[in-house]
């Protein structure tokens, strides 16, 4: 099967928004490939015995809906399985009525909102694809009812292939727009300008640790640390900690908080950055930070990124800049600083943009469509 010309419904945890997760960006490149994409946002309220549907489609886009809904009783979540799958067969056919169509594939990011696939035609194809190690547990009767499962992380794939073999390994996806990664490699530093050091990221995630942040701001008064990132609720996350992100990093003066920044901007504005700076709760949650999205991102700029550890790259550390416990995180970052014009010269940065370029969403999208084939 060529993923091209299909009716496919993306099932996502995060509503469409400026920011863009990877189920926003795999949604807009089987768009471009002229596929139908049917994108179905999570359910907005409840609507007492009715199951609403809304279908609206962005004017750059034609092959591009999205979808909002509302479930007809309050604690879908808990009720008994065959009402909670006559739920989504009704607003399965919902969709398909509205849109005029028949589904060839049912692409699902999200294990706890859509739990049912046993009502699903026996020609739809039913991809699940897991981004998060915490959604692992949930519902694993849809694993053995998926056709092909993929995850990435090789924890995710271990997990679930005990309940279905057809599960593989799938790396993020990169998209680039109308950036051009080569056209930074030969950008240096000036010589009296200060060091600008960009972190990346929602800010207001659970797994931060701010007191590395906080310790590595605080000994580098001399450099400058922009952080890119909405710090307040937006449409891929709610304040998860107690960390004030506003109120703990302004009384540093060489903190610059550049909020919230639209995916089709992100190069542009971190094209001056010259390092960048991971800093995740790794030792505590090493599974479920094995592989964030935002490297291939950074690694595309060609920049040094300066990072906790990271499962999915203990095997490539030429790329990146990774100690293996945070209390080193500190030390490792001024190392890195003072090594900078090495660890940022054209060899290094081409290195790691060629590494990103292999992990486009569209090679992603040609490696699945490689194991659906097989």
């Amino acid at each position: 099967m060529e993923l091209k010309n299909k009716n496919i419904l993306i099932i996502s945890p995060e509503k469409w928004g400026d920011i863009y997760l990877s189920k926003h960006h795999y949604a807009l490149k089987l768009a471009e490939r002229g596929n139908k994409v049917f994108f179905l946002n999570p359910p907005i309220r409840f609507n007492f015995l009715k199951t609403g549907l809304s279908v609206s489609n962005p004017v750059e886009n034609k092959n591009l809906a999205f979808l909002d809904y509302t479930y007809p009783v309050k604690g879908h979540l808990k009720l008994p399985s065959f009402l909670s799958s006559l739920i989504y067969k009704r607003l399965i056919q919902k969709i398909e009525s509205t849109a005029n169509i028949k589904l060839d594939i049912v692409w699902c990011f999200d294990t706890r909102t859509f739990s049912h696939w046993e009502f699903l035609r026996p020609e739809v194809t039913k991809i699940l694809h897991i981004m998060d190690f915490n959604i692992i547990n949930h519902y694993k009767k849809l694993y053995s009812q998926a056709d092909f499962i993929f995850g990435v992380s090789r924890s995710i794939v271990k997990m679930v292939s005990e309940y279905n073999q057809n599960s593989y390994f799938i790396n993020h996806g990169l998209s680039l727009r109308e950036f051009d990664p080569f056209s930074q490699t030969n950008n240096k530093q000036k010589n009296n300008s200060k060091i600008k050091v960009g972190y990346i990221g929602n800010l207001l995630m659970t797994y931060i640790d701010w007191k590395a942040i906080c310790d590595i701001v605080k000994d580098n008064p001399d450099i400058d640390f922009h952080f890119f990132g909405p710090y307040q609720p937006s449409n891929i996350g709610k304040d998860e900690f107690f960390f004030d992100v506003q109120k703990q990093l302004r009384i540093y003066k060489n903190v610059i908080l550049e909020g919230k920044v639209p995916s089709s901007q992100l190069f542009e504005k971190i094209s001056d950055i010259d390092i960048f700076l991971i800093a995740y709760n790794s030792e505590k949650y090493s599974t479920q930070l094995a592989n964030p999205h935002k490297v291939l991102e950074l690694l595309a700029t060609g920049k040094t990124i300066v990072s906790s550890y990271l499962q999915e790259y203990e095997d490539k550390k030429d790329l990146m800049q990774m100690s293996k416990n945070n209390n080193e995180l500190p030390q490792l970052f001024r190392q890195s600083i003072q090594n900078l014009s090495n660890l940022n010269s054209y060899e290094n940065k081409e290195k790691r943009i060629r590494y990103a370029l292999q992990n486009t969403y569209e090679n992603q999208i040609k490696r699945i469509e490689k194991i659906i084939n097989e």
